[in-house]
């Protein structure tokens, strides 16, 4: 799917970039102390590095992501466990 969206690795260093030679990559944020959450990130960082996909983890008080993701609705995904 994500080659039919135009998406390839094209200077073969494991990164999809797109038609603008933009590398696709996120930013997983997740409140820091909790370690169910903590491992998730690793584990989702791992498998999405294996299709291509560049994450950054940032872990962050849990008051703080909450202002960002309620206060400024600075998020594109959210995950819930």
């Amino acid at each position: 799917m994500l080659k039919e969206a135009g998406w390839n690795d094209k200077d073969d260093n494991g990164v999809l970039e797109n038609a603008k030679n933009e590398e696709f990559k996120v930013v997983l944020k997740y409140p820091v102390g909790d370690k169910t959450r903590e491992q998730s990130a690793s584990i989702i960082q791992k498998m999405l590095k294996d299709v291509g996909v560049k994450v950054e983890l940032q872990s962050m008080r849990f008051s703080t992501l909450m202002d960002q993701v309620v206060g400024n609705h600075g998020f594109i995904c959210i995950l819930k466990m």
